[in-house]
């Protein structure tokens, strides 16, 4: 039991990171749509912290 406690923890972590990931993509794609120079700046930011 105490297993499923740990797996389900993880799985929310993960909901959590991947709908945070989703909202910076949609973020980044404002960004682009707006002002081309701040979107591409702000993906490279990404880019390098993911590295």
């Amino acid at each position: 039991m105490p297993n499923l406690s740990i797996l389900l923890v993880s799985l929310m972590v993960a909901i959590l990171s991947f709908s945070l990931r989703v909202t910076e993509i949609f973020y980044v794609f404002a960004n682009v749509k707006n002002t081309k120079n701040s979107g591409e700046a702000l993906v490279d930011l990404r880019y390098n912290k993911a590295q």
